[in-house]
């Protein structure tokens, strides 16, 4: 019997956009809707990606009975209530990191994902390079690690994700809209350690916004009300200590993301000089294979076995609220000046949909 396609919506045809529709289209499946805030701006986005059916508006995309899954990628302050009426329309939903605004507007999108009995996906798309997910298959005891000797256990970490800050939308650098570098970028960091060195238990940490105007690319001038540098100290539920650099304003900044892990008998570093994933065990570096795989690729064919259940959920939506909960907590230990325990999204609803 041959697969159907899934169909699925995209809401928001900004920078993220064409991710997700390459990823779509090679796990085989087809972006059948997009919608963007005006329907002018849909059919052009629609023309640009070649996507049949242009919506003035997620409502409008919503409204279809034709969608089996919808992607919001959208400003930060309109997942919430996007999320909750795709939930409402019996849609499943993915949402662009972060989950929302807030650790609360998250929590009661993903309770309404987990009530409706369909929970949501959290896109943390650097869960899924590949890079990343051969040091968890080799942590995890997945894999025999090309042959290298024990690394012991994991000592302490540092990562830093660090852009020069987006130039195309004003709404990155609004704190009513976005959380700044912590929420935009640094998030992402936040995920990559619960994910591969563990649950984040405490936090001290400050913020700056160092750049009080910046220059847009389409020449506007704006007064950014959001923190554009952030530096945190984590330390995990296992006694690791962990510094995250988190900055909008660095020229040659990273690469997505550079981590550095120090283990007993081993140093291992992600997306530095040395390749994707390179271990240095005393005698020199070695990088190890991690494949070619497109991350979008990997991470929209898991989507769609997931949508399928050919493959159980990926517990993202909890990811996605913790990684909020961490990043409040940076927020707030940044103003007191005081160290912040950092609480647990499972421990904050019921996991067993209704």
């Amino acid at each position: 019997m041959t697969r159907r396609s899934l169909r699925v919506g995209l809401v928001g045809a900004g920078s993220i956009a064409a991710y997700h529709i390459d990823g779509v289209r090679a796990a085989g499946d087809h972006v059948h809707a997009i919608a963007a805030g005006s329907k002018t701006s849909a059919v052009q986005a629609a023309a640009r990606f070649g996507v049949r059916t242009p919506c003035g508006s997620w409502r409008e995309l919503l409204a279809r009975d034709d969608l089996d899954a919808v992607i919001v990628a959208t400003p930060d302050d309109t997942h919430e209530e996007i999320a909750l009426a795709a939930i409402a329309a019996g849609i499943r939903v993915m949402i662009q990191k972060p989950l929302a605004m807030t650790s609360a507007s998250a929590l009661r999108i993903a309770a309404a994902g987990q009530s409706a009995g369909a929970p949501v996906f959290t896109s943390y798309m650097h869960r899924h390079f590949p890079e990343t997910a051969a040091w968890r298959a080799m942590m995890m005891g997945e894999s025999d690690a090309s042959g290298l000797p024990s690394f012991g256990p994991i000592l302490s970490v540092r990562i830093r994700n660090a852009t020069p800050g987006p130039d195309w939308g004003d709404w990155f650098y609004d704190g009513a809209r976005s959380g700044g570098v912590v929420m935009q970028i640094g998030i992402h960091g936040i995920d990559l350690v619960e994910h591969l060195v563990g649950p984040i238990a405490e936090v001290t940490a400050m913020t700056a916004l160092r750049r009080p105007e910046r220059r847009l690319a389409d020449g506007r001038l704006i007064r950014p009300t959001s923190d554009d540098h952030a530096f945190a100290v984590y330390r995990t539920a296992d006694g690791v200590i962990v510094s995250h650099e988190m900055c909008f304003s660095e020229i040659a900044g990273t690469d997505r993301f550079l981590m550095e892990i120090t283990c007993e008998r081993a140093k291992v570093v992600l997306r530095g000089p040395h390749g994707a994933l390179a271990v240095n065990s005393g005698s020199g570096w070695q990088e190890i294979p991690v494949g070619d795989a497109p991350a979008g690729v990997t991470q929209h064919a898991l989507f769609s076995r997931m949508l399928r259940g050919e493959r159980p959920h990926d517990a993202s939506d909890i990811a996605g609220v913790q990684g909020l909960l961490v990043a409040e907590a940076i927020i707030v230990s940044a103003a007191s000046g005081r160290s912040v325990a950092v609480r647990r999204a499972s421990d904050l609803f019921d996991r067993t949909p209704a």
